[in-house]
């Protein structure tokens, strides 16, 4: 399906959802609003005017491309998006699963999509010269095709960072009145051990996906290799604790984030394993796969 079109009903999704609240979140209104006119716009273009959306209003000589109007509008909406889904499902008012909530990233993913699509669409403004091809390892190939997995990883435990950090040491304060004294007393609620958990991995996780994206060339295969398998563990020690423990046990951002990381984790890792592990696992998916009744 069209991401524009995706972005499109999970905006509208979203408003509706915000016009169903007992008190109307004014700002997701706004987001909502603003999200389907852009979105009509670049739908109308592109059925009366597409040339129009492929006006190239700025070049960008570093990465040798311009930015088109669609890029513009594109990028516009996934701002508005990234922000929106960092408030909406971490403060107010989306916070627990529904309907708006999964409205909220629906609209963060498919905006990004489209942003990809528009920014392909751009053509250079010049020949760039051709790189100089150079012999690669099977490990760093296998670390290159998989570039798009540690991308997604990277965005899962910022969420599962973002999360955990609402565990953060608080101070409570309880006040009344008693026999017609006053009181007030505060506690601090310390942050519990395995939202320290989750905020630790969360950040060496993201420190070792922006290792190999920024140095994956520079890397010997062996830390390579340690990298993606360490991802691996990491995530799944996290995701196990987390959700079967605490404090990601109910549905939320930290929850998804967490299994949706390790899926991730689990993609990076499997190109690195030995040939005669993948060819096993290739075996057992197809066997899987002839044993499965048809319909």
């Amino acid at each position: 399906m069209n991401a524009l079109l995706v972005l499109l009903i999970s905006s509208t999704v979203a408003l509706v959802a915000t016009l169903l609240l007992p008190a109307i979140d004014l700002l997701a209104l706004i987001f909502s609003i603003v999200s389907i006119a852009l979105c009509a716009i670049v739908k109308l273009l592109k059925a009366k005017n597409p040339d129009a959306l492929a006006k190239v209003l700025c070049n960008l000589p570093k990465v040798n491309k311009g930015v088109s109007v669609d890029l513009l509008l594109a990028t516009i909406l996934f701002c508005v998006w990234g922000v929106g889904a960092g408030i909406f499902t971490f403060q107010r008012p989306f916070v627990t699963t529904s309907n708006g909530y999964f409205a909220c990233w629906g609209a963060l993913i498919s905006s990004g999509k489209h942003m990809q699509v528009c920014w392909v669409a751009v053509k250079s403004e010049s020949p760039s010269p051709a790189p100089l091809k150079r012999q690669l390892s099977m490990v760093k190939v296998a670390a290159k095709n998989v570039k798009a997995q540690i991308g997604a990883l990277l965005v899962c435990y910022a969420v599962v960072l973002a999360a955990s950090l609402q565990y953060v040491e608080q101070t409570v304060t309880v006040s009344g009145s008693a026999g017609g004294v006053s009181y007030s007393a505060s506690a601090k609620i310390p942050m519990p051990w395995e939202a320290t958990l989750a905020l630790a991995v969360s950040s060496t996780l993201i420190v070792f996906g922006l290792i190999l994206v920024l140095l994956i060339d520079k890397l010997p295969d062996l830390v390579v290799k340690v990298l993606a398998f360490t991802m691996f563990g990491l995530g799944f020690l996290e995701a196990f604790i987390c959700t079967f423990r605490a404090p990601f046990v109910e549905t939320g951002n930290g929850f998804f984030g967490s299994w949706l990381g390790l899926v991730c984790a689990v993609a990076v890792s499997v190109p690195m394993l030995p040939d005669c592990l993948k060819s096993f696992i290739a075996v057992e998916t197809v066997a899987s796969a002839k044993v499965m009744p048809t319909s």
